[in-house]
């Protein structure tokens, strides 16, 4: 933990976490909070409104007229939706390239996780008929850490992806150059922003190898890895994605199911290029 903290403090001193997502996660958890005490928080920052503004009015959402206002942005957007939209634009907003210049590894993190949080929805509500919010945000969330070690210490993390053949070993490169992985560092910033504790436990354990059952948000994640891999995977050598036993059952036995997902997923991931900022990559 130590070690973890000390890093995130690093990366917090060169890109500080926006303010507005510290009040609006307090705010969401707070029984007593009103639309009208978000909207005063979110109007701390004009860009986000504008952000937010652009984004309800999209083929996404697609309302059936302009949307011209935060209030009722907001009350069309609903509380989590405007959570996950506000959490997207911080990671963005972290992942943002210093004087502009190309940095490829760090766009191909950011269009893999882009693609695992859709196909992780896709996967939480169309295979199992579950609310796919948290899904979304495990998928978008869970390889940030990667992101935090690459602006740190970039030329070490570009070392560790040359050299690691699987996940697994990439981890273990991690921790032996950092003295933690990006699962740690990933759950921990989940934990400081406030969200479902299931989540950041699911992005603590996501490259271990104990069984979990497929609905699981530990089991969706891995589901959603291994069905973007081909596609959407990014690092160097490290291409391969291991599935438990009851995974792979999982997939055979609903292999006609996944495959109507997989011919889906390409419009979902165009539609949601307003939300990634991914169509330039």
């Amino acid at each position: 933990m130590e070690n973890t903290e000390r890093i995130i403090e690093r990366f917090n001193r060169i890109r500080p976490t926006p303010m507005v997502l510290g009040r609006l996660s307090q705010l969401l958890v707070n029984d007593d909070a009103t639309l009208k005490d978000i909207e005063d928080v979110i109007k701390i920052d004009p860009l986000l409104v504008a952000r937010i503004l652009n984004t309800v009015n999209s083929v996404y959402y697609s309302p059936l007229q302009k949307i011209n206002n935060l209030s009722r942005a907001i009350a069309y957007l609903g509380m989590r939706n405007l959570h996950i939209l506000v959490i997207t634009d911080t990671l963005y907003a972290l992942s943002s390239l210093k004087n502009n210049r190309p940095n490829r590894v760090r766009l191909q993190i950011w269009r893999h996780s882009a693609a695992v949080s859709i196909a992780a929805r896709m996967i939480a509500e169309r295979i199992f008929g579950l609310n796919g919010d948290n899904a979304y945000l495990i998928g978008i969330l869970h390889d940030f850490g990667q992101i935090v070690e690459e602006q740190l210490e970039h030329d070490t993390f570009a070392a560790i992806i040359r050299s690691a053949e699987t996940p697994e070993e990439m981890v273990s490169l991690e921790q032996r150059h950092f003295g933690v992985d990006h699962c740690h560092i990933g759950a921990e910033l989940c934990r400081q922003w406030m969200t479902n504790p299931a989540i950041s436990q699911a992005i603590l354990n996501h490259h271990d190898m104990n069984a979990v059952p497929p609905d699981s948000l530990d089991g969706i994640l891995r589901l959603a890895e291994y069905l973007t891999k081909q596609e959407y995977s990014w690092g160097g050598n490290c291409q391969h994605v291991s599935l438990d036993n009851e995974l792979i059952a999982h997939i055979k036995e609903n292999r006609d199911e996944y495959a109507v997902l997989m011919e889906d997923f390409p419009t979902e991931m165009q539609k949601a290029d307003v939300l990634y900022g991914t169509s330039a990559i």
